[in-house]
């Protein structure tokens, strides 16, 4: 990560530029892809807490089903969020 510091000379504020490196979407689908939820931790941290909940549940409440189709919208969630992230 990098900083940039710039003052505006109107206001007299210092004004801090993160530049982050952009997220690559196939290393988001192979990670959530092999490794479910917590593939998903490398693309979005509350996405990945969130669908290790909801796979716990499905896989309690429901059955292997239900946490096959949580894994798959794992991956489909962690593959939005990187393209989500790296348009900006």
């Amino acid at each position: 990560m990098q900083t940039s510091q710039n003052i505006n000379p109107q206001t007299n504020r210092q004004q801090v530029i993160i530049i982050r490196q952009q997220k690559s979407v196939a290393v988001a689908f192979i990670l959530s892809l092999l490794l479910g939820p917590l593939g998903m931790f490398y693309a979005t941290v509350r996405g990945a807490i969130v669908m290790v909940i909801i796979s716990v549940l499905m896989l309690l409440f429901v059955s292997e089903a239900g946490l096959i189709i949580s894994w798959i919208a794992g991956v489909v969630w962690a593959i939005v969020a990187v393209k989500n992230t790296s348009t900006y």
